[in-house]
């Protein structure tokens, strides 16, 4: 009989952070006598630390393990895509690889996948620290759409890994290889499963974090990455202009700092289509509103003309928490 849930770490040169994460995925499945329940999938997208002796060296006793190494560098997308293909579980739940399971995750589970949801989101945190709609996310609830929780959850919250579980099947036959052009993938295989299923929210986070994780946004710098998904995933098919607005407003003002860290040496995954400042790309992600074309327009001259000095002036040398 297939798990119930298959744990999906996706790694890349964390070593030093995989090994207590690792520990502490065992220490939590064992005390919680979920072994004939969880399997663990493990994919190293071509690491060149310890992380391949991190893996092969665990062997806990009682849950299926399964391990993969890729031949070379596929990228974020393509080794969350190969985790995932690895599952045999009827849930999938990915887990970065620097994140502690929290100790009642498994009893969370229980009560979230209960009624069998096609997705069951989560919290962040207790206190999330996000946007969105927060006397309605108080209980657990049924959320009927993607429209639905980004306007409850905030915009970001799909962006986490460890916000969500999904049911295996849905995930592989709605995903597909263009997604693998975004940091996003999940996000947008997501869009596609909520438009045609509902999720339900319960609000207990699956992970645990130290308390400097409370300051934790947005990284500003893939905010035009996640435009485009959620451009191409919920605005293109209803042209919903209000919603495009509040998307827009919260991302467009990441382009100038996008600009800055590309000049200052911190590009983001190489053939990134979705991640591209070309002027074309930035004004096809901001295709349903004049006004943000034309500050999209104003962000891209600033951020191509002016030198890094003059941006470091005006942004600030590090990225802002984001409020957008």
């Amino acid at each position: 009989m297939p798990p119930l849930v298959s744990i999906c770490i996706p790694t890349f040169q964390r070593a030093g952070q995989l090994a207590p994460t690792l520990a502490r995925v065992a220490d939590v499945i064992a005390g919680a006598g979920w072994s004939d329940r969880v399997e663990l999938c493990l994919s190293d997208n071509a690491s060149a630390d310890d992380t391949a002796a991190i893996i092969a060296a665990f062997q806990p006793a009682g849950f299926a393990v399964k391990k993969f190494r890729q031949v070379e560098n596929v990228g974020f997308a393509r080794n969350l895509r190969t985790v995932a293909g690895m599952a045999q579980g009827e849930y999938l739940l990915f887990q970065g690889d620097d994140d502690a399971l929290a100790s009642g995750v498994c009893q969370t589970l229980d009560r979230a996948l209960a009624e069998k949801p096609a997705v069951a989101l989560f919290p962040t945190l207790p206190d999330q620290p996000m946007d969105g709609d927060w006397s309605a996310r108080k209980d657990p609830r049924w959320l009927e759409d993607g429209r639905e929780i980004t306007r409850v959850l905030g915009l970001f919250h799909l962006t986490f890994l460890g916000n969500f579980v999904v049911r295996r099947a849905d995930y592989l036959s709605n995903d597909d290889e263009s997604f693998c052009a975004s940091l996003y993938p999940h996000v947008a295989v997501l869009l596609r499963i909520l438009a045609h299923e509902r999720a339900k929210w319960v609000p207990e986070p699956l992970f645990e974090f130290e308390e400097q994780f409370k300051g934790w946004n947005q990284p500003l710098l893939t905010a035009v990455d996640l435009t485009r998904v959620y451009a191409d995933g919920l605005i293109a098919p209803t042209r919903d202009r209000v919603f495009a607005r509040a998307l827009y407003d919260r991302t467009v003002r990441s382009i100038p700092r996008a600009f800055l860290n590309r000049k200052t040496g911190r590009p983001d995954q190489p053939g990134n289509k979705y991640l591209s400042l070309g002027l074309a790309n930035l004004l096809a992600c901001y295709r349903f509103s004049l006004k943000h074309r034309a500050l999209a327009l104003i962000y891209w001259l600033a951020g191509t003309v002016l030198p890094v000095a003059v941006l470091r002036a005006a942004l600030g040398e590090k990225p802002r928490k984001v409020k957008f």
